[in-house]
């Protein structure tokens, strides 16, 4: 590290952090599986509004990762955003999907395991939704009020139509 770069040291650091990211989330994401039944005790959404502060918080968090390795060339900046968001976001994916072939192998004779599993997705497709439309309605209102820009990110909003379509094809 000493005969380093800084800025190649800014950015094994930043890897370093995305890494560690991704691995919480995908804790985030076992516990909120694991124990939904117990998280969901109380108020009915709550695994599922785990798992969609976590991909809401996700691409903020990289963003600002990516911002403090200050790296120079713009597209460079955006492919490691994008690369980031989506890694984590599909690892979440595939978790899920594994937590569901585990959920459908420990079938119970009280419940049909693919009620479960309809159940779980369309909370997570619900709170999606929901969550995604306030998201907007508070920027647009935002961008409004002060005047700026409104501004599209194709790329957030590619990874963003991935996610649902996995979600939906794996809950189908």
């Amino acid at each position: 590290i000493c005969g380093m770069r800084p800025a190649t040291v800014r950015m094994i650091i930043g890897f370093t952090i995305s890494l560690l990211l991704c691995a919480g989330s995908l804790a985030a994401l076992y516990f909120s599986v694991t124990y939904k039944d117990r998280m969901n005790k109380d108020f009915p959404f709550t695994s599922a509004i785990v798992v969609k502060f976590i991909n809401v918080a996700i691409p903020f968090i990289q963003r600002f990762i990516v911002s403090l390795e200050k790296i120079r060339d713009p597209s460079v900046v955006i492919m490691q955003e994008v690369l980031r968001v989506f890694i984590i976001k599909m690892c979440g994916v595939i978790f899920l999907y594994i937590s569901i072939k585990e959920i459908e192998s420990s079938g119970s004779d009280e419940q049909c395991p693919e009620f479960i599993i309809g159940a779980m997705f369309e909370q997570l497709i619900l709170i999606d939704c929901f969550v995604d439309i306030i998201i907007t309605l508070v920027q647009t209102a935002r961008k409004k009020k002060s005047g700026a820009r409104d501004e599209f990110r194709v790329s957030t909003e590619i990874i963003n139509t991935l996610y649902r379509q996995c979600l939906t094809w794996i809950g189908t």
